[in-house]
């Protein structure tokens, strides 16, 4: 599992959230074309990109303090996907919006 803490707030592309890494508290998942090391596509796949924003829309209304996105597909260095189950945990803070995702891989598929 890989856990890392995300500030979140505006990005004009977005129409609300946006997210950035601050730092890994463990290891990355390994093999993983992680945005920005090859080029500038999200990681994600583009339909749980749209997942993983609705959730964070709904955690930044304040609906729950957890969220669940399973079967989130991430762009492998050697293509195809590796699939993980997220968790996401709002960090109480007095500044910007802040999480702790949590990524278990399940699988990989080419």
């Amino acid at each position: 599992m890989a856990a890392i803490p995300v500030a979140t707030g505006r990005l004009s592309r977005r129409p609300t959230v946006a997210a950035r890494l601050i730092s890994w508290f463990t290891d990355p998942v390994p093999g993983i074309q992680w945005k920005g090391t090859h080029d500038e596509r999200d990681t994600p796949h583009p339909d749980d990109v749209v997942r993983i924003f609705q959730t964070m829309e709904r955690l930044k209304a304040g609906v729950g303090k957890h969220a669940e996105i399973p079967g989130v597909r991430l762009r492998r260095l050697d293509g195809g996907w590796t699939i993980i189950d997220s968790r996401i945990t709002v960090i109480p803070t007095t500044g910007p919006m802040m999480i702790l995702a949590e990524m278990t891989p399940i699988e990989a598929t080419t």
